[in-house]
């Protein structure tokens, strides 16, 4: 009977010290969402033929492909990100910088980064010709964050 005890109290304590897996489901630091436009047509979103996206000093993230829009990290550790945008012809620099705000999601998914007070400074026009800030927060993925008319 008591190996029986013994047992059973054995059985209790592993059971007790488990925990349910967490899995994050919830939203977490968004991208920064950035549509191409004609810029002789500023409502007509244009592709950008053999798009090439790459941050300073770091590997591409988008390669030779044909978009019209695009989804981007950004820098969660410094408040800007210098970033790269190349077409079949040509390469456009262009730093958009920000503040950031560390925000508790759930113990499953920890923290995400909010970004605010968006802007892009000293880009080059080589054959993005033009942009236009369409939200200064970056807070989800639902909406265009910025416009590059090319």
């Amino acid at each position: 009977m008591r190996n029986y005890l013994v047992a059973f109290i054995l059985i209790c304590m592993v059971f007790s010290a488990c925990e349910k897996d967490d899995i994050c489901l919830l939203d977490t630091t968004p991208n920064l969402i950035i549509v191409f436009k004609d810029k002789d047509a500023v409502e007509t979103k244009k592709s950008v033929s053999s798009l090439t996206v790459w941050v300073q000093d770091k590997d591409s993230i988008i390669v030779e492909q044909n978009l019209d829009s695009i989804a981007i990290p950004m820098d969660l550790n410094n408040d800007l990100t210098r970033y790269h945008f190349a077409n079949s012809l040509s390469t456009d620099d262009v730093t958009f910088v920000y503040s950031r705000t560390d925000e508790f999601v759930s113990r499953s998914c920890g923290y995400k980064t909010l970004f605010s007070n968006l802007d892009i400074v000293n880009p080059t026009n080589n054959w993005i010709s033009s942009y236009e800030i369409q939200n200064t927060s970056v807070e989800n993925e639902n909406t265009t964050h910025i416009t590059f008319y090319h």
